[in-house]
């Protein structure tokens, strides 16, 4: 049997995570779907942060991450072909940014928990990350209605592409989480 690592919800098991199977029924190949998905939005804000796009790519991108991020929030989505067909469609925004292509589906650990050693670190980044999951329901109750913000859109590129930044301590990490309380 495949392992996974999945602590998303209240339901993990021991109150430290899921590695077999789920609590919530979600197999193995989806929670390493859905990690491959919030490494692709990380390395997806890098890149639409360090390269210079023009007004329209940069509006599509900002709307596949936060549909992604939602996507990725709590037991919402176990469809495996929809989670990797949304990966897919990211890493083509990824090769249209840097001329580069990648398979992030095959590297789904690097975007697992658990590939963060430091406890701290990793405990702050999954605060932001999962806060920023929670901004992108809000966001998508807003745009049903109409309504973005440009703003959140930056902080959320800037706050994913940090969670891949080794250089970051944990003070800086503890700032950031506040400020994702802030635009949440």
């Amino acid at each position: 049997m495949e392992n996974m690592f999945c602590y998303q919800c209240q339901e993990a098991a021991g109150n430290k995570g899921c590695t077999k199977v789920g609590v919530c029924g979600k197999k193995p190949v989806v929670a390493k779907s859905l990690d491959s998905l919030k490494n692709l939005v990380k390395e997806l804000s890098v890149a639409a942060n360090n390269n210079k796009i023009d007004a329209v790519l940069l509006a599509q991108i900002d709307d596949f991450i936060m549909n992604s991020l939602f996507k990725c929030i709590t037991n919402a989505n176990f469809d495996d072909a929809s989670l990797n067909e949304t990966v897919n469609e990211g890493s083509a925004y990824c090769t249209k940014i840097t001329g580069e292509s990648k398979d992030f589906l095959s590297k789904s650990e690097d975007g697992n928990a658990l590939s963060t050693k430091d406890e701290d670190i990793r405990s702050a980044r999954e605060t932001i990350l999962y806060g920023l999951m929670g901004m992108a329901a809000y966001h998508s109750h807003a745009n049903n209605l109409g309504k973005s913000s440009q703003e959140v859109f930056d902080f959320t590129r800037k706050a994913l592409a940090s969670l891949l930044d080794d250089t970051i301590d944990l003070m800086s990490y503890v700032a950031l989480i506040d400020e994702t309380g802030k635009y949440g």
